[in-house]
């Protein structure tokens, strides 16, 4: 009996430690055919409606996403467009590719008064 319920725990821990519960993810733009990962995008998932930013080298893990289901991403990050896009829960790993603003960045002018 002892051996049975052994190899049952071993079973249920395999399924739990392969089961996908999310996305992984990485946010890049091209220059001159180079991959350029961007840091810092922001990445926005409209039916949980929950933000995260990825990392310094463009990684990004979105988790406790339903397998059978679809979701809509908006992707943004300063001085690229913005991509709207549709993904699976059971997707593993997406490669997100952003194509650089053609538009001015947006900027901010600041004065400073002087006691006279």
């Amino acid at each position: 009996m002892l051996k049975y319920a052994f190899i049952v725990f071993i079973l249920a821990l395999g399924n739990t430690l392969f089961a996908q519960d999310g996305v992984n993810g990485q946010i890049c733009s091209q220059n001159n055919g180079e991959l350029i990962f961007i840091g810092g995008a922001n990445i926005y998932v409209e039916e949980l409606g929950i933000e995260i930013f990825s990392d310094e080298n463009g990684n990004f893990q979105i988790e406790q996403l339903d397998a059978n289901s679809n979701y809509h991403l908006t992707i943004s990050a300063l001085g690229y467009e913005d991509v709207e896009m549709e993904i699976s829960g059971s997707e593993f790993h997406t490669l997100i590719s952003l194509e650089e603003s053609s538009g001015d960045l947006p900027f901010l002018t600041t004065e400073t008064a002087h006691k006279p």
